[in-house]
């Protein structure tokens, strides 16, 4: 009868010798990413996934009342989360360190570091579930999360996620083999979790599945595959119901990236065709590899005509290339691990031929037009998620390496000891073949410098609540992206709104990029109108705007004064003082809007004692065929006359105003132009017409 002591004894023995190994090499690969008080990536994407896992956070803990997906950034635009990866399924690991009371900053590098370190766990249990050995495990698993493609991406953190992956293929193939309903929901239920975890986790990952399954279905018995699919009689309408809860799981996602994917439209397929793999991109390293970073420099592989070359860094090393090459000849035993990395390989066959650009020619551009797959602009990337099949074959070769290597030393202390040696060998090889010299890495204080000079500007001006600011850029050497991002972040920390914004895409009609130096102000305030006033919006009444140096004031104390006479001619020299609300930029016709009304306010030095006249010079544009347009003017509130037009016209428009008008306000007329067939522009972008066919144009205003 063996006690309860000696039982433990054994068993705690027994998994720290089979835990020692992975355990060591998962520390070995953490360390190239960990450094005190910096995260992982640039002041760029990083920065935005930083942003919006702390927006959920937020979201989840109520610190805001917007919809999670109107996040303030790009103000007034909605749905913004949705023009980038959502990280919806990410946010419970995040907000594991931030309810260790960490800051921002390091709870996003720490979940960095226990994403990746999960990926590494999951891929190496996986790989022993499969059937590979501890060492060939732990060396395939190293690949998978440590491997040279995830250095070369680690600046975009949201592909970083793929601890879900490895259980995907391990189900899956459960499946093929057994065909129980309860392997199906699991297949089902881990790719709803990818697409939680993102839009590239989940299409990148369906990818190298469907080849997978492909791959099962032309290699095994075919009938016994496809009833072990869909299923019989109650296990058929169990499936169904399965994928029936997961269309609806996943309606919550699915529907705002409808919406975004409407208003955004598909992307170009220019764009996506740089970003396709070439045969040269499975062989070109990263410029930090220890190894391999001298093949950049030969000309023998033409690295020089890959077009965005940071996307094509997805060479895996040598390691790796010599496995997936040697697979079609090797001659091994024929074991589960085996049969399905066999499978495995033939699904990297899929994917690579699948995703390859030769002479500007692919077969992705027959998936372009499929729901999400447009959406998808790197396809490179998908290097990351072949790691894993690609692991299983790499764990199934290693594991037949390791076996032969063992059976050439005798028996004895001295043989496995020899035979440790060689594994120590393999496993230093494998480290060379993956190194890195360094990892992209951004201090906390280089990250918040931007973002604390902005916040220091707002809290001098003390703005009071609910306000909204615009850092307007000029040309200077930090990238757009850098400043549009601080401004995002101070937004984050103050809890108000910006006008700012950087994401995988930007909302349609917003035109705030940075402006030449020599530009003077006003150019970037029409800019800033026109933004607005697209929206369907006015300006807000605590609208700060700042600059690179500082604070603009964007509300001048007073009116300008207009002399009774002097006519206000409409030029970009003059355009900041009269341009009022609801106009938008200067263009040669005069200052334009789309609004419904339009005003202008400005004050008289001294008070007419009469009634007098007012005199605009207004520009319309052509109407539609039969169409007729009215035009109104209000004169402090009140409306003073009305004018008819047919087609285009350039007309001096001149209405006797009441004194009692100007009384009103001691001064100080406001005039607003209306148009009662001026349409919201939102009828007008789908269509990418230009508003400026349903405005007109104030070229001058005067009052005698």
């Amino acid at each position: 009868m063996i006690s309860w002591n000696e039982w433990t004894d054994g068993r705690i023995a027994k998994m720290l010798r089979a835990a020692w190994l992975p355990l060591l090499m998962g520390c070995v690969g953490l360390l190239p990413f960990y450094t005190r008080d910096t995260f992982i990536g640039d002041v760029g994407d990083a920065r935005l996934n930083m942003y919006v896992l702390e927006h959920g956070y937020r979201a989840m803990h109520h610190h805001h009342s917007a919809s999670f997906w109107d996040a303030p950034f790009f103000y007034p635009q909605k749905n913004v989360i949705a023009y980038s990866d959502h990280h919806l399924g990410n946010l419970p690991l995040y907000a594991v360190f931030r309810g260790l009371k960490l800051k921002r900053e390091a709870a996003f590098q720490y979940w960095t570091l226990a994403t990746l370190a999960l990926t590494y766990l999951s891929g190496y249990l996986a790989l022993r579930n499969l059937g590979a050995g501890h060492l060939a495990a732990a060396l395939a698993a190293y690949v998978f999360a440590f491997g040279l493609p995830v250095h070369g991406q680690a600046g975009h953190p949201q592909l970083l996620p793929r601890y879900l992956l490895p259980w995907v293929f391990v189900c899956a193939s459960r499946l093929a083999a057994l065909g129980k309903t309860r392997d199906f929901a699991w297949v089902v239920a881990l790719m709803l979790g990818q697409v939680y975890l993102g839009i590239y986790c989940g299409v990148l990952t369906a990818v190298p599945l469907a080849g997978y399954l492909l791959a099962t279905f032309l290699l095994g018995e075919r009938r016994v595959f496809l009833r072990h699919m869909t299923g019989s009689g109650g296990a058929m309408a169990a499936r169904a119901a399965i994928l029936l809860l997961a269309a609806v799981a996943l309606l919550p996602i699915a529907i705002p990236y409808r919406d975004a994917a409407r208003e955004l439209g598909m992307r170009s397929w220019k764009e996506i065709a740089t970003m396709l793999p070439r045969l040269n991109s499975w062989l070109y390293p990263l410029p930090e590899s220890i190894a391999w970073s001298w093949m950049r420099d030969t000309g023998l592989f033409g690295f020089r005509n890959l077009p965005f070359p940071g996307e094509h860094q997805v060479f895996a090393g040598l390691t790796m290339l010599l496995s997936l090459l040697a697979w079609p000849f090797l001659r091994l035993p024929p074991r589960r691990l085996t049969l399905l990395a066999n499978r495995a390989w033939w699904s990297l066959v899929f994917c690579f031929v699948l995703t390859l650009s030769v002479w500007d020619w692919t077969l992705w551009s027959l998936l372009f037009p499929l729901p999400g797959i447009g959406a998808v602009r790197a396809v490179a990337r998908i290097a990351l998620f072949m790691l894993f099949p690609m692991s299983m074959v790499l764990a199934a070769t290693l594991d037949a390496l390791i076996a032969w290597a063992r059976g050439q030393f005798p028996d004895s202390l001295e043989g496995k000891a020899q035979a440790a040696g060689a594994g120590c060998l393999l496993a230093l090889f494998v480290f060379v073949d993956n190194g890195v010299t360094g990892v992209i890495k951004t201090s906390f204080h280089t990250a918040n410098l931007g973002v604390v000079r902005i916040k220091t500007v707002l809290k001098a001006i003390k703005p009071g609540r609910n306000y909204v600011f615009w850092v307007c850029q000029r040309d200077t050497e930090e990238p757009f992206y850098k400043v549009s991002l601080d401004a995002m972040l101070a937004a984050q920390d103050l809890g108000v709104a910006t006008v700012n914004g950087y994401s995988g895409w930007s909302p349609p009609g917003y035109n705030l990029m940075p402006f030449p130096k020599e530009e003077n102000p006003p150019y970037p305030f029409c800019q800033l109108k026109e933004w607005l006033d697209l929206k369907g919006v006015g300006e807000p009444t605590k609208l700060i705007v700042i600059d690179n140096n500082g604070q603009v004031a964007w509300n001048k104390p007073g009116r300008k004064e207009c002399p009774l006479g002097q006519p206000i001619v409409f030029t970009a020299g003059h355009c900041e003082e009269y341009l009022g609300k609801g106009f938008s930029k200067m263009e040669k016709e005069g200052v334009w809007t789309n609004r419904q009304w339009a005003e202008v306010s400005f004050k008289m030095p001294e008070m007419p004692d009469r009634d007098f006249c007012l005199t605009l010079g207004i520009n319309t544009l052509p109407l539609a065929k039969g169409k007729q347009n009215t035009l109104r003017l209000r004169v402090n509130g009140s409306e003073i006359g009305s004018r008819t037009v047919t087609d285009a016209e350039a007309l001096v428009w001149t209405l006797k105003v009441p004194r009692e008008a100007a009384s009103r306000k001691n001064g100080i007329f406001e005039i607003e132009i209306g148009s009662d067939l001026v349409l919201p522009v939102r009828e007008c972008l789908p269509q990418s017409k230009d508003p400026r066919s349903v405005g007109l144009f104030l070229k001058t205003l005067s009052v005698e």
